[in-house]
Order: C-alpha cells, then sequence, then structure tokens
C-alpha cells in the first residue's frame, strides 16, 4: 500500500497515518489500543495521529520507555510500535531496543497482536520472534513496512 498521500506531520509523511488508519480498519479494532513514548513530542505525533484515525477513545497514552512501562499495558492490549532506526538509533548500538521489545514480549504472551513499524533487518534475530511485512512504503527515503509478529 502506497502511503505517500497521507501527511499526518512533518516528522513521519505517511508512516504514522497508515499505520493508525491499519488499526482502525481491522487487526486491533477490538482491541485496548496503549502506546507509550519516552519523547514527548513523538508521543503528541502519535495521539494525533489516532485521533485523525478515530481512535481516541480506544487508546491510551503513555508517558515513558516502554519496557519501564510494560507492566501497566493491559492484558491482551495489541501493540503497535516504531522502535528507533537509522539515524535515530541509540548509541548502544543498533538491534538494541528490538533485544529489549523480543524479552518484554516474551514476558507478555497474552499481548497482542503485536506490529512494528521498522526496516525489518534484524529484526528476527534480535526480538529472537517471527515477523510479516503488512504495509510496505518509504519514510524519508528509507524503505520500511508495518511488521506483525507471527506468534
Amino acid at each position: 500500500m502506497a502511503t505517500g498521500d497521507n501527511q499526518p506531520d512533518d516528522q513521519w509523511p505517511g508512516a504514522e497515518l497508515a499505520t493508525a488508519r491499519y488499526v482502525a480498519t481491522g487487526t486491533l479494532q477490538d482491541r485496548p489500543l496503549w502506546g507509550s513514548d519516552a519523547d514527548q513530542s513523538a508521543l503528541t505525533r502519535a495521539r494525533r495521529n489516532g485521533e485523525r484515525a478515530g481512535l481516541s477513545e480506544a487508546s491510551q497514552w503513555v508517558d515513558g520507555d516502554f519496557e519501564a512501562v510494560a507492566s501497566r499495558i493491559p492484558e491482551g492490549a495489541g501493540l503497535v510500535t516504531t522502535l528507533p532506526y537509522g539515524h535515530r538509533v541509540p548509541i548502544t548500538g543498533p538491534g538494541d531496543g528490538l533485544v529489549r521489545l523480543g524479552r518484554m514480549l516474551d514476558g507478555r504472551p497474552d499481548l497482542g497482536p503485536v506490529c512494528v513499524l521498522h526496516p525489518g533487518d534484524g529484526l528476527e534475530d534480535k526480538t529472537r520472534l517471527r515477523w510479516m511485512p503488512i504495509l510496505k512504503f518509504s519514510n524519508r527515503g528509507k524503505r520500511v513496512a508495518l511488521w506483525r509478529c507471527k506468534r
């Protein structure tokens, strides 16, 4: 699915809104939606994109790193996350967020479906989980996809 016509904000042209629309029209529609980010501006953008997709009442947004607030995620919640990639990869090294996500999902088998917006490199190796691409598009010239965990 091409998403170039969606312009949710100047930071993530197309990607977040396309993801929110995917969530709103199917897979996660009947689940509570929960989101967090340690970056307040990213959290504000995600909340705004959720509103645009009609997900305001079904979603809850929390300020904090996903691992730090994992115990607060409601049982059975669906997860959609964008881990840092490209120039946003933290100095601790690429894949660190993926390793942490895999570890968190290992301890929370009740969560799902789980979707990750990511280029895909290292996704299965670092999380130790299997993934399939749902949507593919370009984000500022970088090919990315919305991946759904197969567990």
